[in-house]
């Protein structure tokens, strides 16, 4: 029998109607989690929850015991736990997500190791160096990976790294010039994972695009405020007019799968622009008075009409 998704099922839901029997069964086998679904998730719960607990017993092992143990004992237990979890994840090869996993908290403990080293040697590297070196290293696990929590690991600290560099290496940058380049790289991973993900060629989980869609519109709203504050140069003018785009495009696509997910944090990135304009105006009590006035209205109708619209694509329906 042919496996169907939930978006699948919601379509078909919404074109054929179909009897609540049937709607229940195809729901009980492809969309409600079933015995081995729940025995998958507390296995890998376990394990994410266990190697949590690992590195925070490791890090708070080193702060305790800082000045007991000598510089080569510090360096020589980081390693041998990284070599130990990186062979482990290696030989593991019936259960990728165990294996992934592993290797995750193999990749937090480089990042253990560069600081363990940098505060014994006291290299008085810049912190962005750490993250641009904890970042390369890593870079190969997350490309074989094909881990999605991997992978928000890794734009983590790529954005990391440029708000570092930026803050120590590029002081005359403005805030709007360190948006716009966040924006780009965010959006082009955004659009190649989108495309990954459409052509069957990884598997993208819909959390993972809903992060970096926020993400992107983050930056985007972010930018636009600091450049209606500061000054409209070339970098305001160039995400203004990518924003724009990349909002329309997300509209579109939006309205033709039927979510409203990227429709509310685009309408809310938008109310956000036009108060930060608004306050630009002036500084007087009136202005704030209509400032809260706009809120107000502008969330109650767009919470309104979300709520229509999901009701109109069959958000409240059983998929």
């Amino acid at each position: 029998m042919s496996t169907f998704n939930r978006e699948e099922l919601r379509i078909i839901f919404r074109n054929h109607p179909l009897p609540e029997e049937t709607v229940s069964s195809l729901l009980n086998q492809h969309v409600y989690p079933d015995a081995r679904s729940w025995k998958k998730f507390l296995r890998i719960g376990v394990l994410s929850l266990g190697c949590g607990f690992m590195l925070a017993g490791i890090v708070m092992f080193f702060a305790y015991n800082w000045d007991a143990l000598h510089r080569f004992v510090k360096l020589g237990l980081i390693e041998l736990v990284i070599v130990a979890t990186t062979v482990v994840a290696v030989m593991i090869r019936q259960d990728s997500n165990i294996k992934n996993t592993i290797l995750t908290a193999a990749a937090v403990l480089v990042g253990v190791l560069y600081a363990v080293f940098g505060q014994i040697y006291q290299t008085g590297a810049n912190a962005y160096d750490f993250f641009l070196g904890w970042t390369m290293i890593i870079s190969l696990w997350v490309l074989v990976s094909g881990f999605a929590p991997l992978w928000t690991i890794y734009l983590i600290l790529v954005n990391t790294t440029i708000f570092l560099y930026a803050d120590q290496l590029a002081p005359q940058w403005q805030a709007v010039t360190v948006f716009t380049i966040l924006f780009v790289i965010n959006t082009a991973v955004l659009l190649l994972f989108a495309w990954l993900a459409r052509r069957s060629f990884a598997r993208v989980p819909e959390w993972f695009l809903g992060i970096l869609s926020l993400t992107v519109v983050t930056y985007a709203t972010m930018g636009i405020s600091a450049g209606i504050h500061d000054s409209y140069d070339s970098a305001f003018l160039i995400l203004c007019s990518l924003s724009f785009l990349a909002y329309l495009y997300a509209l579109r696509h939006a309205f033709a799968i039927r979510k409203t997910f990227l429709i509310s944090i685009i309408s809310f990135s938008i109310i956000v622009i036009i108060c930060s304009a608004l306050l630009k105006q002036s500084d007087g009590y009136e202005i704030f008075l209509l400032t809260a006035i706009f809120i107000i209205t502008a969330v109650s109708v767009t919470i309104h009409h979300l709520i229509r619209l999901n009701k109109k694509w069959g958000g409240s329906q059983h998929a």
